[in-house]
């Protein structure tokens, strides 16, 4: 499974930028790592905190690289000096969605959306897949297409378009 080192970071001391983004950027790489941002740049949609200077971004292929690439020898200098010129937070975020809504692999996207409808009215169509996902589907009402979208959470519930409504069908 991936995982996403994210970092918020207020430099206090400058002094060790230049020499920490030559040596671990190459590291990071090395040990497997992927920088998707470092940067300034964002926009706070919400929230009451206080933004940091710096946002990073780093995609590891597993948190045991993660955790090889923090602990290793090699960054152990560039951490230290990282640490005491700046102050902030770093998080590993397991690459993963625990509510089972979101489909976290692309390859298992075409069995989660196939349906089971033939020419049945919206209300009996239902998802194949045990795993939850968003379809939408349109189907022929007295002539006219309507869209009807559906999010199957549960075997025993199917949302459409925010309305909830128990399904009698498996």
């Amino acid at each position: 499974m991936k995982y996403y080192a994210v970092a918020e970071i207020d430099i206090t001391d400058a002094s060790w930028v230049a020499s920490y983004l030559e040596h671990t950027t190459a590291l990071v790489e090395r040990h497997g790592g992927r920088y998707l941002a470092r940067t300034p740049s964002f926009e706070k949609i919400e929230g009451e905190r206080n933004p940091p200077q710096i946002y990073l971004l780093i995609e590891w292929p597993s948190k045991e690289a993660s955790e090889a690439f923090y602990e290793s020898a090699e960054y152990r200098p560039d951490r230290e000096s990282r640490q005491q010129g700046s102050r902030g937070q770093l998080v590993l975020v397991a690459g993963e969605d625990v509510s089972g809504v979101a489909s976290t692999s692309r390859s298992a996207l075409p069995a989660q959306r196939r349906l089971v409808s033939g020419r049945a009215p919206a209300r009996s169509l239902r998802l194949v897949s045990r795993s939850a996902v968003a379809s939408s589907v349109a189907h022929r009402s007295r002539g006219a297409v309507a869209a009807v979208c559906i999010l199957r959470v549960r075997a025993t519930q199917t949302f459409r378009c925010g309305k909830s409504a128990s399904t009698s069908s498996r």
